[in-house]
């Protein structure tokens, strides 16, 4: 998926791009959720050809878009 295609699946995505470090793959997504800013990064956990997990423990959460919280995203 390219940024471009990540945007057009809906306007509360913002940006997201991918990379890998060593041999895992990663991925990283900002998006608005309500007036809330969410900065995601997700590290591939296990993919067969019709199925893909990620897992997220580090998504920052903006409260107000001011105030920084971090929770686990599967």
């Amino acid at each position: 998926m390219t940024d471009q295609d990540y945007r057009s699946y809906s306007s509360a995505h913002q940006v997201m791009g991918s990379f890998f470090s060593g041999c895992i793959f990663h991925m990283l997504n900002v998006e608005n959720i309500g007036n809330e800013m969410l900065v995601q990064h997700y590290e591939l956990k296990y993919q067969t050809p019709d199925h893909v997990q990620f897992y997220s423990g580090n998504t920052v959460v903006y409260i107000l878009r001011w105030f920084p919280t971090t929770v686990s995203v599967p």
